[in-house]
């Protein structure tokens, strides 16, 4: 599987403060970082299949299609909605910061869309804000948690 294109966005302050998407380039490390995300959240589910589902005449399963076909205007206009509703829905309640990632992966038989909260227990990540947007780095090669030292 690879990602053809990955849009990074950061949300903090319990939803109102956005740094909105951007297309980040990705190396080996995050893209392999990003990669098991994905496939953890599709093995929750049967065959792969979307978690999601759409309400009756919502344009975003267009709008989906579109940034899978990978227009890249269409992406970043899709992921900067999507980040901006969940950013609307995390004001008011308590929500913590999160990291977004909008990804479109080829999986052989297709193009699959996906949206992460990303979550490292185990490995760390570093965002770093660049004139471009967003470059994430991940670090695998980390001590062990107190405790779990043998």
């Amino acid at each position: 599987m690879a990602i053809l294109r990955c849009a990074l966005a950061v949300i903090t302050e319990r939803g109102h403060n956005v740094v909105p998407p951007s297309l980040s380039p990705l190396d080996p490390i995050e893209e392999d970082f990003l990669e098991r995300h994905v496939a953890e959240l599709r093995s929750q589910t049967e065959g792969g299949d979307a978690r999601g589902r759409f309400r009756d005449g919502s344009p975003l399963s267009d709008d989906i299609a579109a940034a899978i076909a990978l227009d890249g205007e269409h992406f970043l206009a899709v992921a900067d909605r999507l980040v901006s509703r969940l950013a609307l829905a995390m004001q008011g309640v308590n929500s913590a910061s999160c990291v977004v990632a909008i990804i479109v992966q080829n999986v052989g038989q297709g193009n699959w869309f996906t949206l992460l909260k990303l979550d490292a227990e185990i490995e760390a990540a570093q965002l770093e804000q660049t004139a471009d947007g967003i470059r994430l780095h991940v670090f695998d090669d980390l001590l062990p948690r107190p405790g779990d030292i043998q």
